[in-house]
């Protein structure tokens, strides 16, 4: 693995994949969502935006079955949002549940959708819900950042860890890695959350970023004791 980062470094920005560029440029994963969030002239995000959304798990679609009937129209297509889980493990309580199918009623076309990574996924979910809905699953404990893209999105293992010892210990090795392998950045929680973003921080790439450090399960449901996240400011 360090040979293959050594590699990766000695590599020219300009021959870097468009798709890596624009990570690099986006200062760290922001990009224009803000700007693209806050435009009512349309259900879209901005084209380099509808990269970096799958890096916070959604991304952008259109109905097809209305496209020639809006064309006609002169109206633009019918945007909205997939948004999925990040739910390693696949495990939720039954309140967490209840909060997920009020979200998909409330927010999204009233449908929750199983997926084959052990995690859920809404369809239907408009620009102006994206923002509620992404609250509304945060105060249930649970995120969608990197559920999308490419990066590990789920990481999927046993769903029953009081069945063993050992399935204790897959469980809470999957949080781990779910954990480890999150982007170092806050820009989830500043743009869909209400975060303020840190005073004074630095926009370059060479920026250090705020990060976050917890116990890797502390974010969903066990019967383990955990401890709280913790926010480290640069």
């Amino acid at each position: 693995m360090s040979d293959i980062i050594a590699k990766l470094r000695d590599i020219s920005f300009d021959d870097l994949h468009p798709n890596e560029r624009l990570k690099v440029d986006s200062d760290y994963l922001r990009g224009t969502l803000m700007e693209s969030m806050a435009d009512r002239a349309t259900g879209a995000v901005s084209e380099n935006d509808t990269q970096l959304t799958k890096f916070h798990g959604f991304y952008q679609q259109d109905d097809r079955d209305l496209r020639s009937e809006r064309r006609h129209q002169k109206l633009e297509p019918l945007y909205s949002f997939m948004v999925r889980l990040r739910l390693p493990g696949g495990l939720v309580t039954p309140a967490q549940w209840m909060t997920l199918d009020d979200v998909a009623r409330r927010y999204a076309n009233s449908t929750l959708r199983i997926t084959t990574r052990q995690t859920f996924q809404y369809h239907g979910v408009f620009k102006e819900n994206l923002r509620p809905h992404l609250k509304a699953v945060n105060e249930a404990m649970i995120d969608t950042i990197a559920a999308c893209g490419d990066v590990n999105r789920n990481v999927i293992c046993t769903a029953n860890p009081h069945r063993s010892k050992a399935h204790r210990e897959v469980y809470e090795l999957a949080h781990s890695i779910s954990t480890h392998l999150l982007p170092r950045t806050r820009a989830y929680h500043e743009i869909f959350l209400g975060e303020e973003r840190v005073a004074g921080a630095p926009r370059n790439r060479n920026r250090s970023t705020r990060v976050t450090t917890c116990h890797a399960s502390s974010r969903w449901p066990s019967p383990f004791p955990r401890k709280r996240c913790r926010p480290l400011r640069p």
